[in-house]
């Protein structure tokens, strides 16, 4: 038997027992260390991250009418779905690039664009880049993702709750900078801390190899395991199109927090003048958004033990119902106390959302899937942002804030009946 400290023959990558797959990839992979390599890659992500979801407020900075500042993020989130299916289907293994390789191409290209788009003084130039950057930005997020997944099947010991939790710390305190860095020195500030951030990001990603001769070594040794394995290998490995024919349910899924995501958009992308209704300003916006980072830390946290008791699907049925509850009450906020309870509401929704659909896609998906489903879970955000930079910038601009939010909560209501429905086969069958 193959042990981590000897050099393990290719054959043994093919087959072999499961102790000498494990040892294999142990060997390759330190598979030990993984768990403390990938919770500072989140930190890292999300801390390159934070500054990327205040773009609007850069924008708005630079002098860019909100109506404006909504089509060049709905652009860079329309351009990211075009891009999003070559990106899964080759994590998926349809390609020679290993993951760690995509997503170093991904952040370099996103720290280049976003310093020319500091330099540059033409207004044209600037948006180009920042679609380009944001394009790039919301199909990163998948490959994070796809890491803990490839490290999980490959037996290494990976709690993704808890290193999404290190990574909402992460944005929680950034937050909390670039909300001082903006009151102190103005918007310029939130792309320089961009561009640094993403450079660490980037040694984050480096730190975590992802070689495509390093199969899953998942135990088909346990009989009791045997029976589904079989079954999600079956579904494996299929192509985009018949993927999506193949999963109408999980499409209802996907749809339906797509349109609740549209109000996280409009009071992310609109915060200051969200904040404004109440008469808040840059420092409040940072509290704001701090506030609901923190607030996801014990959801994000407890989530693998969670899932492990509770079905994955009825879990995210709670988090369609928290983002209705959350936006209701940041629509009719009267106070800056009341819009950090709203905000606060992230540990309901996007805390159970964000962890629990890497473990609903894992469990649901065979390997050749599972990076197609999980990349269609990321794209949430991006279809949501198309929708809500684009009507919220619009309405902003005609009927003020307030048109945009009750927007956004319309939408919402509607998602979480539409993903319920996509959930419901699985709660039913919960219940025989």
């Amino acid at each position: 038997m193959a042990t981590a400290g000897t050099t393990t023959t290719a054959s043994t990558t093919a087959g072999g027992t499961y102790e000498e797959r494990l040892a294999y990839a142990d060997e390759r992979l330190n598979l030990r260390g993984a768990m403390w390599r990938y919770c500072v890659q989140s930190g890292l992500y999300w801390v390159a991250w934070c500054p990327i979801a205040y773009a609007s407020t850069y924008l708005l900075g630079r002098g860019m009418a909100p109506t404006l500042v909504g089509t060049v993020l709905a652009l860079g989130s329309l351009c990211s779905l075009f891009i999003q299916p070559p990106i899964a289907l080759t994590a998926d293994g349809g390609g020679t690039t290993s993951i760690r390789t995509l997503a170093v191409a991904l952040a370099s290209g996103i720290t280049v664009s976003f310093a020319i788009a500091l330099l540059s003084h033409n207004v044209i130039a600037m948006s180009a880049c920042i679609v380009f950057g944001l394009m790039l930005a919301q199909n990163l997020s998948a490959l994070s993702n796809a890491v803990s997944v490839y490290y999980v099947n490959r037996g290494a010991k990976m709690n993704y709750g808890l290193a999404r939790g290190i990574g909402s710390a992460s944005w929680s305190l950034t937050s909390l900078v670039i909300g001082t860095l903006t009151a102190a020195y103005g918007t310029d500030a939130i792309m320089w801390l961009a561009l640094g951030t993403n450079i660490a990001m980037t040694l984050g990603f480096m730190m975590l190899p992802t070689p495509k001769d390093v199969p899953p070594v998942t135990c088909e040794d346990v009989p009791a395991a045997e029976e589904a394995i079989e079954e999600r290998e079956r579904s494996g490995g299929q192509s985009y199109v018949g993927f999506l024919k193949g999963h109408k349910s999980f499409l209802l899924v996907v749809l339906g927090f797509s349109m609740c995501f549209v109000m996280g958009n409009i009071i992310m992308s609109y915060v200051l003048p969200i904040m404004g209704r109440v008469g808040g300003g840059p420092q409040e916006m940072g509290v704001a958004l701090a506030i609901s980072a923190m607030s996801e830390l014990p959801a994000m946290f407890s989530m693998q033990a969670l899932q492990r008791r509770i079905p994955t699907a009825r879990i995210l049925s709670v988090a369609a119902v928290g983002y209705v509850a959350k936006h209701l009450v940041i629509v009719f906020a009267t106070s800056i106390g009341m819009l950090y309870l709203g905000y606060g509401l992230q540990m309901v929704s996007y805390a159970i959302y964000t962890p629990c659909s890497v473990y609903y896609c894992n469990q649901h998906f065979g390997e050749g899937d599972k990076n197609k489903a999980i990349g269609l879970m990321v794209m949430v955000n991006p279809i949501s942002a198309m929708v809500g930079n684009f009507a919220g910038g619009l309405l902003t601009d005609v009927f003020g804030v307030g048109a945009a939010l009750v927007f956004g909560l319309a939408l919402s209501i509607v998602g979480a009946v539409v993903a319920l429905a996509g959930l419901m086969p699985e709660l039913r069958a919960e219940r025989a």
